[in-house]
């Protein structure tokens, strides 16, 4: 009703138009400015903390900046790759009798399958930045990839005669593994507010 009622109707939504797409890239103008510049374009976006590209058609003094996010991805990459190359030296590593946790219990559970649960539940938090590009479900892309590792994981000790394999660990490996997930679906609800 408002709408229908408005008399500078068109006036409004071109200034709100501009207004939207005045702090954004011509999508175009960017990949022809990389693909003409390389390899000055590249090192260019690498090194500096703003960015600034002339507008098509613009006087010689216009042009928009941009700050330039700088993702983390090089530093969560490393993160992952030395926890799992931790837990790969355990898995493989034949440790002696004396370090055995299974003889240990609490509260009904065994010490090993307690320490599977936990060594297990922060991998959903770990590899969620190699979903940072999905829009939906990351959690459950996080869960579901962070499940598979674990039952990897846990059937390399098929392989190895001085490892054993058990029901027990691959499910203490998983259930790590998906309450973590949830533990990361609900902070994803908690940031969204």
């Amino acid at each position: 009703n408002e709408l229908l009622h408005s008399t500078n109707l068109k006036e409004t939504f071109l200034k709100r138009k501009s207004k939207l797409i005045n702090d954004k890239i011509n999508t175009h103008q960017l990949i022809s400015w990389l693909l003409l510049s390389y390899p000055k374009s590249i090192n260019q976006l690498k090194n500096e903390e703003e960015f600034t590209l002339q507008k098509t058609g613009a006087k010689p003094d216009e042009s928009s900046k941009f700050k330039l996010r700088k993702g983390s991805s090089k530093k969560s990459l490393l993160l992952i790759l030395l926890y799992f190359s931790v837990l790969l030296f355990f898995y493989l590593f034949p440790f002696s009798d004396s370090l055995s946790l299974n003889r240990h219990h609490y509260r009904g559970f065994r010490a090993d399958h307690i320490i599977h649960f936990f060594v297990f539940a922060p991998i959903p938090f770990l590899i969620l930045p190699l979903f940072l590009r999905q829009i939906k479900f990351r959690w459950l892309k996080a869960s579901f990839l962070g499940v598979l590792i674990a039952a990897i994981y846990e059937i390399t000790h098929l392989l190895l005669p001085y490892r054993s394999f058990t029901y027990e660990d691959l499910l203490a490996n998983i259930l790590g593994v998906l309450i973590g997930g949830i533990a990361l679906y609900f902070s994803s609800l908690f940031n969204k507010k």
